[in-house]
């Protein structure tokens, strides 16, 4: 299971089932609206994370690494991502809505932004000759904060951030270790209401960015 908090504070999550389950708090139950077809889920495909884009559209990866978008309200499904489609077989391992135009997908295989507009993808990856690309190329997790910057979890490279005003990524490496992760390999990141960043890393325990 894999869950998240809509736009409209309802709680989401997919489930093993082939659909995804919002909880009704004024009915104190569970609504459910279905992504796969009982074949699909026979034959072992399954849903992984679920992020909203607003109230009633939601982004789902699947087992198989393509990613859906799933309207709650008309029941429409639409891919929008597959993992296999440039033959390097990405694992999609987190996605993002950066805003109502703009999905970002973190893989194994780099950073894909979907434009909704042109429904074309874009991809990201480390680039050593280019201190402004992202800190590595396997990539973990992604993580929004509330100035706007998407901050990038990577496995074993640290930590990238990209402000929207560019179109550079900026790291967080061990090269300055006054000011960088204790760890290189990052799982989960969230904000309190201080406004410091939480990074949870497999190798570095927890550490607070301020």
């Amino acid at each position: 299971f894999r869950g998240c908090i809509s736009t409209d504070g309802s709680v989401w999550f997919t489930a093993n089932d082939g659909q995804i389950y919002g909880y009704q708090q004024n009915v104190d139950n569970f609504r459910n609206i279905k992504v796969l077809t009982p074949e699909q889920v026979s034959s072992g495909l399954r849903l992984y994370c679920i992020t909203p884009i607003d109230e009633h559209i939601f982004l789902v990866s699947l087992s198989d690494n393509s990613v859906l978008s799933v309207n709650i309200n008309s029941g429409n499904v639409k891919e929008l991502f597959d993992g296999h489609e440039d033959g390097k077989d990405a694992i999609v391992l987190d996605i993002l809505a950066h805003d109502a135009d703009e999905y970002w997908i973190a893989t194994d295989n780099g950073l894909y932004i979907h434009n909704r507009n042109t429904g074309g993808n874009t991809r990201y990856a480390h680039n050593y000759s280019d201190s402004f690309s992202l800190a590595g190329t396997n990539l973990r997790k992604l993580f929004k904060d509330d100035q706007n910057r998407i901050w990038i979890g990577t496995y074993f490279n640290g930590l990238s951030y990209f402000v929207s005003s560019t179109t550079e990524f900026y790291r967080n490496t061990p090269e300055d270790p006054e000011h960088s992760l204790k760890g290189l390999t990052v799982r989960s990141m969230c904000t309190d209401n201080a406004g410091n960043i939480w990074a949870a890393t497999e190798d570095g325990f927890l550490n607070r960015i301020s």
